[in-house]
């Protein structure tokens, strides 16, 4: 939606690299087998989506069997916490020259943190990082009371 705080990132950052903006309406949104099928009909390159429609769309597109998209170069995933399921890694291992994007959630870091998975996808982390602070920024981690918490530790 227009008004969603992350629509403007979206939009401007696809028209601002020169791209087609595609909009899908929510019917076409939530019919992943209609959804993986514009996907790839319309030789879509980068799709910007929250980890539960990924999910839907990885299952959709190994149960079709067709789960390849030419076109497909970068997915981006945002709005909540990334898991990487079989379906995840199956699907991004017929992708090779795909990349998966972690840019985490809003609540946890105001908008975008960014993380590159690298290497075969079978190998990636079912709990991906979400990357680190851009430069000349600090990072705090705090446990439920406020207090700074070791690094690594969950």
């Amino acid at each position: 939606a227009l008004g969603f705080d992350v629509a403007f990132q979206e939009i401007f950052g696809t028209l601002a690299a020169g791209a087609t903006l595609e909009l899908v309406d929510s019917e076409l949104r939530l019919d992943f087998v209609r959804l993986w099928a514009h996907i790839r009909a319309r030789g879509i390159e980068r799709l910007y989506l929250p980890y539960i429609a990924l999910q839907a769309l990885a299952e959709t597109a190994m149960a079709a069997g067709d789960a390849f998209a030419p076109a497909l170069r970068e997915v981006i995933t945002a709005g909540e916490q990334l898991r990487i399921t079989p379906q995840i890694a199956a699907f991004f291992a017929r992708h090779p020259g795909c990349r998966l994007h972690n840019h985490y959630g809003p609540t946890e870091s105001h908008v975008v943190v960014a993380h590159t998975l690298a290497g075969e996808p079978a190998a990636w982390p079912v709990l991906p990082p979400i990357g680190r602070p851009v430069g000349n920024v600090r990072i705090y981690l705090l446990d439920a009371h406020g207090a700074p918490v070791a690094e690594g530790v969950a």
